[in-house]
């Protein structure tokens, strides 16, 4: 809901931090997913507003940052590709 807050534990690049499964019996812990989530900010009217452009501090925040990029521009076009397709169907 609008203005209610929600916690994560992740790395900012368009992206959160790998899944870590542990075995129960022996301890071992292992990658297991990944997941990539978009946040929208929104202004006191509930419509999307812009935000400053995030800042790297590393060559590894820098190849996630361009990571990330790369899935949004795959996902507009994938979206795009979508979209046109529904329309001459419809």
């Amino acid at each position: 809901m609008l203005g209610d807050g929600e916690c994560r534990l992740a790395n900012l690049d368009g992206g959160g931090r790998p899944g870590r499964g542990e075995n129960p019996r022996t301890g071992e812990q292992r990658h297991t997913s990944t997941a990539y989530l978009t946040m929208v900010a929104v202004d006191d009217e509930g419509k999307p507003m812009p935000v400053p452009p995030l800042r790297t501090e590393s060559e590894t925040e820098d190849r996630r940052q361009r990571e990330a990029e790369l899935r949004r521009q795959n996902r507009l076009a994938e979206r795009e590709q979508i979209l046109s397709n529904r329309s001459k169907r419809d």
